[in-house]
């Protein structure tokens, strides 16, 4: 797997690791014992996913002004590919 993911494997991740959090958080409903490893790892993964999302969407500011993106712009941002670390 290479260490590069694209904008949007970056929001399908952070899906995936919401639920995941949920599911460590409501594991007392199901009378299991709540695994703050597990919990505290999957907050960490979300926090630094988002991190990097936030820093990403920080580099592309369009001030006034400037020209319009064409569509061929668009799509080369929404698949613009930026290493994460997710170890």
């Amino acid at each position: 797997m290479s260490p590069y993911i694209t904008i949007p494997q970056q929001y399908l991740y952070i899906s995936k690791i919401r639920s995941k959090l949920s599911q460590c958080a409501l594991a007392k409903r199901h009378h299991r014992d709540l695994d703050l490893r597990k919990m505290v790892g999957h907050a960490n993964l979300l926090d630094r996913v988002l991190d990097e999302i936030d820093a990403l969407d920080g580099d592309f500011v369009l001030y006034d002004g400037a020209p319009a993106s064409t569509p061929s712009d668009a799509s080369s941002l929404g698949n613009s590919i930026r290493p994460i670390s997710i170890m």
